[in-house]
C-alpha cells in the first residue's frame, strides 16, 4: 500500500508540474503595456504637475533654440565656403543641404554601431584620428599659402567626402 501511495503521490506531483510549467492559458499581467501608467504616477506624484510642465518646457524651449541655432550655423557656413572655398552660393546649398540631411540620419545608425560593436572609447579614438587626419585639407593650412589650383580641386574633392 505504500508503494501504490508513493505512485499516485508522484503521478499528482508530475500533473501539476507539466500544468504549471507548460500551462499557457493563464493571462500575462504587467509587462510593456503598464509601464507609462506606472512611470506616470510615480512621477506625477512624487514630483508633481508643475514640475513636469516646466520640464516640458523647457524641452521646447531647447528644440526651439536649436532650430535657430542650426538656421544661424547654416547661413554662416554658406559665407565660408564662399570666401574661404571660393564656391558659389549654389554649390554651397547643395553641400550643407546634404550635409544636415546626413547628420540627421546618420546620428542614429552611428549611435546603435557605437553602442552595440565598438564602444565609447574606441568610438572616441576613431574620431580623433579623423579629425587629425582631415585638418591638413583646409585650404589654409600650410602657413597661410594659398594651395596652387590643382591642388585646390583634389583637397575640394576630398571636401565632399569628409
Amino acid at each position: 500500500m505504500g508503494t501504490h501511495l508513493n505512485q499516485e503521490t508522484s503521478s499528482i506531483e508530475a500533473k501539476l508540474r507539466s500544468k504549471l510549467l507548460h500551462d499557457d492559458h493563464h493571462v500575462q499581467k504587467g509587462g510593456l503595456r503598464t509601464m507609462p501608467f506606472i512611470i506616470s504616477t510615480l512621477f506625477v506624484h512624487h514630483f508633481g504637475f508643475w514640475f513636469w510642465f516646466n520640464v516640458v518646457f523647457y524641452f521646447v524651449a531647447n528644440e526651439a533654440f536649436e532650430g535657430i541655432t542650426g538656421q544661424g550655423l547654416t547661413s554662416n557656413m554658406i559665407f565660408y565656403l564662399m570666401e574661404v572655398y571660393h564656391m558659389e552660393v549654389a554649390t554651397g546649398a547643395i553641400i550643407l543641404s546634404i550635409w544636415n540631411s546626413l547628420s540627421s540620419g546618420l546620428s542614429i545608425v552611428g549611435g546603435f554601431i557605437s553602442d552595440s560593436y565598438l564602444g565609447r572609447f574606441r568610438v572616441i579614438a576613431t574620431g580623433s584620428l579623423f579629425s587629425l587626419v582631415v585638418s591638413p585639407y583646409h585650404p589654409y593650412s600650410y602657413m597661410g599659402r594659398v594651395w596652387a589650383q590643382t591642388e585646390y580641386k583634389t583637397k575640394n574633392s576630398s571636401f565632399h567626402f569628409c
